[in-house]
């Protein structure tokens, strides 16, 4: 009888453990949907941060906060005008593919950028190339276990080149469903603007791709007249080049075209600009990349930070009028999430890893993870808790957090993470 009274016991507080569980993940999904995250289709939001190539050697895999993103692009490699896939020497990576797997991360291969196009053209426009090509990429994806590739062909520029971009991926797709084991993942990242965009045959290829990620950064640069933003939410009639110079008009673009928004990505960049200029949208030289860590130090040293409460961002002046600096910071990138939610996009794109590092940390990373995957991640520490009987007693903890309702919304994301 003792016994029968301890298994049922025990049964109940199984039972009332999962219940505990279902009601927590539940009410936490309400306190972050009021905070602003996005809630997806069923998976949740994507997080696809781009991990370049060049970064091994300053920001090596095991510096890698995993746990933010949810895809890593690892980037580039490129087509040569056969059809051959190029890389650079040290491109192979095994050990950042091991990592990104072993965090239940998928990771991608990156193909072209902004300086290694040049081929895709001549490439897809020849049957026997592209044919090599398709078949030379989802060999390498297999060998070095990639679960994909994103196209970052920048841009298609007229009809001829649409249409062979559109075969391209519709070859790809086949190719990588056709593999074994099958490769799940193929994306595109697209321009931002809607004169570069109107050669992509949308209707055409949001089948075949799983997600379009707009890059909404490098709106000015060196190739600017003027000083303005890098990455800038809206728009502004004091921008000489038009209220449309935004990353808002350019998700409207896509959204106007049938581009299914959770297929839609939100680029943020993670690293700045500066100009010489006497303030935003002045005549200006300059503009070339710099990290947030020269933001940073900039901001220690009596430069001025400025919030543009039309284009929700921030800039830097310096003491004497002289320089401009372009960036995102926390409170730009948590009005970018919370557009990515309000508009139930499928995610953001990030360009690139490393870039926001400062002081061992990337605190821009950190907004975006625990803002869009917040939700996730505490949800599998619940589950992982309840299975192992709480030994930590991570479930009660959780459970007197969500029923103080005076807890704030910072004590809320440092204890996701």
């Amino acid at each position: 009888m003792k016994r029968e009274r301890a298994e049922r016991s025990t049964i109940g507080r199984a039972i009332q453990k999962t219940i505990l569980v279902a009601a927590l993940a539940m009410a936490w999904t309400g306190l972050v949907a009021g905070a602003g995250q996005a809630d997806v289709g069923a998976t949740g939001p994507r997080v696809v941060a781009y991990y370049q190539a060049r970064a091994r050697n300053t920001y090596p895999c095991t510096q890698v906060d995993y746990s933010q993103m949810t895809h890593l692009a690892h980037s580039f490699v490129w087509p040569t005008k056969e059809g051959a896939l190029d890389m650079s020497s040290d491109f192979v990576y095994p050990e950042l593919v091991q990592a990104a797997h072993a965090h239940g991360v998928k990771i991608i291969v990156s193909v072209g950028g902004g300086s290694k196009s040049g081929n895709f053209a001549a490439m897809a426009n020849d049957t026997a190339a592209r044919t090599r090509f398709v078949r030379q990429l989802t060999s390498f994806c297999l060998s070095n276990h990639y679960d994909g590739a994103d196209i970052d062909w920048e841009t298609p520029t007229n009809a001829t080149q649409s249409a062979d971009f559109t075969l391209l991926v519709h070859e790809l797709r086949a190719a990588f469903n056709a593999a074994d084991p099958p490769l799940t993942t193929l994306s595109a990242a697209v321009p931002k603007s809607p004169k570069r965009a109107k050669w992509l045959d949308i209707d055409a290829i949001k089948n075949d791709l799983d997600w379009l990620g707009v890059m909404g950064y490098a709106w000015h640069g060196p190739w600017s007249k003027h000083a303005g933003h890098n990455a800038p939410l809206y728009g502004s009639t004091e921008d000489p080049d038009g209220p449309s110079y935004c990353t808002d008009a350019s998700i409207q673009y896509y959204l106007s075209r049938q581009v299914p928004k959770e297929k839609l990505l939100f680029g943020i960049p993670l690293y700045a600009r500066q100009f010489n200029a006497t303030n935003l949208y002045a005549s200006s030289t300059g503009g070339d990349w710099i990290p947030y860590a020269k933001v940073q130090q900039d901001l220690s040293s009596g430069w001025i930070r400025i919030w543009d409460n039309t284009a929700k961002v921030p800039y830097l002046m310096n003491p004497k009028h002289t320089e401009f600096v372009t960036y995102d910071d926390p409170q730009s990138i948590q009005d970018k999430c919370e557009y990515v939610a309000h508009h139930s996009l499928g995610g953001v794109i990030l360009w690139s890893l490393g870039q926001d590092l400062y002081q061992g940390k990337t605190p821009l990373l950190d907004v975006v993870g625990s803002n869009l995957l917040g939700r996730t991640n505490v949800v599998k520490k619940l589950t992982n808790a309840a299975t192992d009987g709480d030994k930590t007693g991570y479930v009660y903890r959780a459970y007197r957090h969500l029923n103080d309702n005076a807890v704030a919304a910072q004590t809320r994301e440092e204890w996701v993470r």
